[in-house]
């Protein structure tokens, strides 16, 4: 007998039908797909930061790699921009391509290795909250990296480089697909915190007396998920960096 596949995540339309039953409107005389979608994305984005500030792990992407060309010319005072759009800065003409992944929030571990090698990815320093890249001359290493102004700040290097990023990322939004939700809730269990949290915009502006113990039940959900999330990081046990012969550093030797 054949498999059948499963998912465990919920579809647009679970959301869509949980919202009409709790918005008393099972048949969708009223609360199409249409009119509810922005209240449905709405509550999908805050129930999403809620849990990404808690570092929830379903949002970090990994292993996202990206060529950054070699710098036009040796100058402290030039820096090379990453950004959703792509790249710029000191590098021989500025390029569409490569560009951050689109559904990037914010990057957390930067890796770089020579292009065209299969060298392993060393760290590079993280420089956001120390100042920013420094004005140093360059070399064939990138070495710091920083967030700035939502884009990867890089010093450059003399040659080709590979990045590899490890970011937080956020889930595409629900869209309309021939008048119909569509979409998937990316995140398990997850349904009732955005449910509730759509029905209360969707009758606040009809001054429905629901809205508040909606509010209150959204939030209840997600802390619920918020604590299991806690939970999930407490089995994982303590976390030590591993060591390295030697760090990064300013005025310092790369490695």
């Amino acid at each position: 007998m054949p498999v059948v596949g499963f998912s465990p995540y919920n579809v647009a339309e679970d959301v869509a039908n949980l919202v009409r039953v709790l918005c008393n409107d099972q048949q969708g005389q009223l609360y199409t797909d249409t009119y509810i979608q922005q209240a449905v994305n709405s509550a999908y984005r805050k129930m999403q930061l809620s849990l990404m500030n808690v570092g929830k792990q379903t949002f970090t992407n990994d292993n996202y790699i990206v060529t950054i060309p070699a710098i036009a010319t040796v100058d402290p005072g030039k820096q090379v921009f990453l950004g959703f759009a792509g790249i710029g800065g000191n590098i021989p003409s500025p390029a569409n391509l490569p560009t951050l992944p689109q559904n990037l929030v914010e990057p957390l571990m930067l890796w770089e290795r020579p292009t065209g090698t299969t060298d392993i990815f060393i760290p590079m320093e993280n420089l956001t909250a120390h100042g920013g890249v420094p004005s140093l001359p360059q070399t064939f290493n990138l070495r710091f990296w920083a967030w700035q102004a939502d884009q990867i700040i890089l010093l450059g290097a003399e040659q080709d480089t590979d990045i590899r990023i490890r970011f937080e990322g956020s889930f595409s939004m629900f869209t309309i697909v021939n008048g119909v939700l569509n979409g998937t809730l990316q995140v398990l269990t997850a349904i009732d915190a955005v449910a509730y949290a759509a029905s209360a915009n969707i009758l606040e502006p009809r001054g429905s007396p629901l809205v508040p113990s909606y509010r209150a039940q959204a939030m209840e959900f997600i802390e619920l998920l918020k604590n299991q999330e806690a939970r999930a990081q407490q089995h994982a046990g303590p976390y030590r960096r591993r060591g390295f012969s030697s760090r990064y550093g300013i005025g310092r030797g790369w490695y």
